[in-house]
């Protein structure tokens, strides 16, 4: 068996809707209230067992409120993102009191590579930035930050998702630093500015495309991150003319001997 370490995405989800005084630590009570976090919490429990019996390093890490691009357009942060973009109402799901512990998608991935490089046996491990933020006032960061006409309306919880809501959710995330001396620390701010930058990339990639559907053109690109792979890719299936730069020569040898 080549299988020598699993790393588990599991969820602040298992810590249910108790109210913890403080930033919860994984030793905590927990109380898992969905279909969902039982599931997550289940396989904890697994891994434990076949760590035991299998001495296959297990580490189960407990995500809160994870965001970035191209995240679900259910999830609060991008849903409200469209709404402001839309300058339509951004809907709060009750008094917007309730408060999250929000993670950059970069620090998650930095956190599981250090975990793969550094840990080995069984763990549970927080990981959060220990920082709480409510939701009636991401709502009005982000109307800001774009400059929308939106009005900010309280509506009252979904049935469908009343499982999930929890007033207070924040975590403790000092075992993870002990093992890795790291854990996430992308400020709220930051990440925003990065995700609205990348939704503004997208639209400009996208309306660019549509221009030059029923033409054939000759396009320069400089610069070809994620953004511009998927408009190197684009405008070479549309029959265009595509010359690339980037610093990074292996990867434009990869995009070019992809389009070939």
């Amino acid at each position: 068996n080549k299988l020598k370490k699993i790393i588990y995405a599991s969820s602040s989800g298992v810590y249910g809707q108790l109210n913890y005084k403080g930033n919860v630590k994984e030793s905590a009570i927990i109380q898992p209230s969905s279909a969902y976090s039982m599931a997550k919490r289940a396989c904890e429990v697994y891994l434990k067992y076949f760590y035991n019996e299998t001495k296959i390093s297990s580490i189960a890490v407990r995500l809160f409120n994870v965001y970035g691009p191209r995240q679900d357009d259910r999830m609060v942060i991008p849903r409200f993102i469209d709404q402001a973009r839309k300058n339509r109402s951004i809907t709060v799901y009750g008094n917007g009191k309730q408060t999250r512990d929000f993670t950059y998608v970069d620090d998650c991935i930095k956190v599981f590579d250090l975990l793969n490089k550094k840990v080995n046996g069984y763990h549970i491990l927080n990981s959060s930035r220990g920082k709480e933020f409510d939701i009636y006032s991401l709502a009005r960061m982000i109307k800001n930050k774009l400059k929308s006409k939106s009005n900010i309306s309280k509506v009252n919880v979904p049935k469908k998702i009343q499982e999930f809501q929890v007033m207070k959710r924040s975590g403790n995330s000092s075992k993870l630093f002990k093992l890795i001396r790291y854990k996430p620390k992308t400020d709220l701010v930051d990440g925003l500015n990065k995700i609205v930058k990348w939704y503004k990339m997208r639209n400009y990639s996208q309306e660019l495309i549509n221009k030059i559907k029923k033409k054939k053109v000759n396009v320069s690109i400089f610069g070809v991150g994620y953004v511009g792979i998927k408009l190197v890719l684009a405008l070479a299936n549309k029959n265009c003319t595509v010359s690339c730069f980037d610093k990074d020569d292996k990867k434009v040898k990869q995009i070019s001997s992809g389009i070939s």
